[in-house]
């Protein structure tokens, strides 16, 4: 019985319903806990919905606070529209939007359309926790408005460079569990919290998979 009860702790605590999954993540700078990750996924039929909030607080000279979020939708695994936002101590510094359109996509940034000739999109920044990916793959990012590859340069382990600087991100059973954020003024670690750990080493999200 007492198994079987943490069992289920274990599965509320990474996710919130059948059919979705939450995973959670401490941000961690020299050590020290300076903010959260939390990552979503949920399903309804053909579609799926990502979100990804990141909070970070730190010190250098002054204190810094990033906020970072983004969300994605995707029907019959088609990314069909998406938003995100960042701000820097409250103050917005990149707002997106991305739509689907006969044509392919249009693109916003700070509500200024850019050119895209993408036609489709399968693997878009928001799914970056939840699907491990292969070497040379590249995922889209709407904040850039391009794409991001992965370089293979361990077991289940990839590094992604983007114009912010180096990711790397490493995956068990299909799922990210650390990331390691390399920047010109520090480093960072996003660690997965134990609780969604525990689910990932003991493949629960299988159980909630359509």
């Amino acid at each position: 019985m007492k198994n079987q009860i943490i069992i289920l702790v274990v599965l509320l605590s990474f996710t919130g319903h059948v059919g979705g999954q939450t995973l959670n993540y401490e941000v961690v700078k020299g050590g020290k806990s300076a903010g959260h990750v939390i990552a979503k996924r949920s399903f309804d039929g053909n579609k799926e919905h990502y979100e990804m909030h990141t909070k970070v607080e730190f010190r250098l000279l002054f204190t810094f606070t990033v906020d970072y979020f983004i969300e994605e939708y995707y029907q019959d695994g088609v990314l069909i529209e998406g938003s995100g936002y960042n701000t820097f101590n409250e103050r917005l510094q990149n707002e997106s939007e991305i739509h689907k359109t006969a044509d392919g996509y249009t693109l916003k940034s700070n509500r200024i359309k850019h050119p895209t000739s993408v036609d489709e999109i399968r693997y878009g920044v928001a799914q970056i926790y939840f699907r491990e990916p292969q070497d040379d793959e590249e995922i889209f990012s709407q904040a850039f408005g391009t794409w991001l590859p992965f370089e293979k340069v361990g077991d289940h382990v990839y590094e992604m460079e983007s114009p912010d600087g180096i990711n790397e991100y490493t995956y068990k059973n299909g799922i990210c569990t650390q990331v390691k954020m390399s920047r010109d003024f520090a480093t960072f670690y996003f660690i997965m919290q134990p609780e969604s750990l525990a689910a990932v080493e003991n493949k629960a999200d299988s159980l909630m998979m359509r």
